[in-house]
């Protein structure tokens, strides 16, 4: 390179977004300070009444006074078309570019203000070619030249971390488990004849992450004050004035005593309401406890990746761990009951510090340009880094209607209803789309309208058995729809076997959670209309709403004043703005997410 020629690597999170660059002369790879105290920026965006977007720090400063205008995790709705804040539409490539326009200009400030010659973007390994597309989009609208973007996927970029200290011999398999704060992914990857990485299976959940064990604290942290301090806790309630800005503060709290505790036995939890301040003392078992069933499905989420991939565990060369997350002791500990566990350096930026090795290896290798299952480069070498895939060869008709099955749309439907008892229409099969990567078969759920195409894939699982081991056999992603719905004892039309509710007939469902009381479905008729079943496991008691909302994080259903609102964090059960309950939630998936 000459020396003011440089690279940009940006891994964009769903709650923080991470950058590397290669340093003007020597080329060394180094991790990009984004804030003035932290190499990372939060994922968050605020859009101002004048429509500027305002990024990281100062965007979750804004929310205390305008949270309607405040988007947390835009990543989360990047199959959306379209985010609504403060009651101004936004594409999500419009709110995603604001966050790369703030990385790219901190980066370049760093080389005197020149843009960076290629800029690679990391997304997660399940993503379909359209949501890459959007990823890429965002960051032609922040001013980078499509010409100079390449994509590499996240399991794949650690492993080329990996790599630089480490010879592996063709064949070794190893796994990378990125636990970030709002999504898990596990990815099995073998070294290929020429010494790249292909991945041979992959799993995500978008629903369980670090934001969970914080809901989880803060649920704790409540649940003691209402016995002691009655009043301070009703400071927290739903509509109370000044309960936003507490409830922000208890997060906060909550995050930093989740950090503290993986360093030490012990962290504090304050509770400060507008007249008075609890501090309350968590030990590592206390919080332990909390998160063991979240734990436990991660752990999961890495059993079955290395179940599709055909490797047993003791043969695995390593579990590589990214993310904030994966820093929790008993994350380690139980992963470690599975595979040799082992961390890359600071987990939250190897991804962008591997991305900028893998396209160093994809420059010296013109034919395959993109370390990512969702370039056209491996399938068409004329095609560039981010050419338009091409369309699949061939569907069986039951691989279709098993997508049909597990799929539903990422579009919320506005319109007319015509009809509350009509069930779906089977007329639309949605497509299917076959990843290009050689040795991967994958299948992606599509949802098609007259103006757009969107992809909803909460949850995606790709898989391959590896061609040493059965050179003629491979698969598809899990069986569906459990390879869609990521809730434990469910399909894709809610519970199964008795043990919660159920959409009606063949309706299928857009939204199921489980706390630790309560059981809830969000189902979608035919002609788009949706409807509400939620059940308490105590007593098996249920109440069915009509005309539930699809919110941005999640569902909202009202009858007869008592609102109920669940999302990724918590239920919550609210009569008049004043609080009746809130439960932190355990497992919850939205095909609007």
């Amino acid at each position: 390179m000459r020396d003011d020629r440089w690279w940009l690597a940006i891994d964009f999170g769903t709650s923080n977004t991470a950058a590397a660059h290669t340093r003007a002369g020597d080329g060394t790879i180094h991790p990009v300070s984004l804030t003035h105290r932290s190499n990372l920026l939060p994922s968050a965006v605020f859009v101002r009444a004048d429509g500027e977007i305002l990024t990281g720090d100062a965007a979750q400063n804004a929310a205390a006074h305008h949270p309607d205008r405040f988007v947390p995790a835009p990543k989360r709705l990047i199959a959306q078309p379209f985010i609504r804040a403060g009651g101004v539409d936004m594409t999500p490539s419009q709110m995603i570019a604001a966050v790369l326009r703030s990385v790219v200009r901190r980066a370049a400030a760093l080389h005197n203000d020149v843009p960076p010659e290629r800029v690679v973007l990391t997304h997660p390994e399940a993503w379909s070619h359209a949501t890459v597309a959007v990823l890429v989009e965002a960051a032609s609208r922040a001013g980078i030249d499509p010409a100079a973007i390449t994509t590499v996927s996240e399991p794949r970029a650690a492993a080329y971390h990996y790599s630089r200290t480490a010879s592996l011999q063709v064949g070794t398999a190893l796994a990378v488990f990125d636990f970030g704060g709002g999504t898990a992914d596990v990815a099995v990857l073998r070294v290929a004849d020429s010494g790249a990485f292909d991945v041979v299976a992959a799993r995500g959940d978008n629903a369980l992450g670090g934001k969970n064990f914080d809901a989880l604290v803060r649920r704790w942290a409540l649940d003691h004050v209402a016995d002691r301090e009655p009043d301070l806790r009703a400071e927290f309630a739903d509509g109370v004035p000044g309960s936003i800005d507490a409830v922000r503060a208890l997060d906060d709290t909550a995050r930093a005593a989740k950090e503290v505790l993986s360093e030490t036995p012990s962290a504090t939890v304050a509770v400060t309401g507008a007249g008075s301040r609890t501090a309350l003392s968590m030990t590592r078992p206390e919080f332990d406890s909390l998160i063991t069933p979240q734990v436990e499905s991660a752990v999961n989420l890495v059993r079955g990746a290395l179940a599709d991939a055909w490797v047993a565990p003791g043969s695995l060369h390593a579990l590589y761990l990214t993310g904030g997350s994966s820093r929790i002791p008993l994350v380690h500990q139980q992963l470690s009951r599975v595979a040799p566990v082992a961390t890359l350096d600071d987990p939250k930026t190897v991804v962008a510090q591997g991305a900028l090795i893998a396209a160093r290896q994809m420059s010296s290798q013109p034919q395959n340009r993109s370390a990512s299952r969702n370039s056209a480069a491996s399938s068409n070498p004329e095609a560039g880094p981010n050419a338009p895939e091409s369309p699949p060869h061939s569907t069986s008709r039951g691989a279709r209607r098993g997508a049909l099955a597990g799929a539903v749309t990422a579009l919320v439907a506005v319109g007319a209803v015509v009809a509350w008892s009509s069930t779906r229409d089977d007329s639309a099969d949605p497509g299917t789309l076959a990843g290009a990567s050689t040795g991967i078969t994958t299948v992606t759920t599509m949802a098609v309208t007259e103006e757009a195409t969107t992809t909803a894939a909460p949850t995606t699982t790709t898989t391959t058995r590896p061609t040493t081991t059965r050179p003629t056999t491979t698969r598809t992603s899990a069986t569906p729809p459990r390879s869609v719905v990521a809730v434990t004892n469910a399909d894709a039309q809610g519970f199964v076997g008795g043990d919660g509710p159920r959409c009606n007939a063949d309706n299928e469902a857009v939204g199921i959670a489980r706390t630790a009381d309560s059981l809830m479905v969000v189902c979608r008729t035919g002609v788009d209309r949706l409807y509400y079943k939620g059940i308490r496991v105590d007593d098996g008691s249920g109440i069915e709403i009509e005309d539930p909302v699809a919110t941005a994080d999640g569902f909202r259903a009202t009858n007869a004043g008592v609102t109920y609102r669940f999302d990724d964090r918590a239920l919550l059960i609210t009569e008049s703005g004043a609080e009746l309950a809130r439960e932190p939630m355990l497992e919850f998936w939205s095909a609007y997410s």
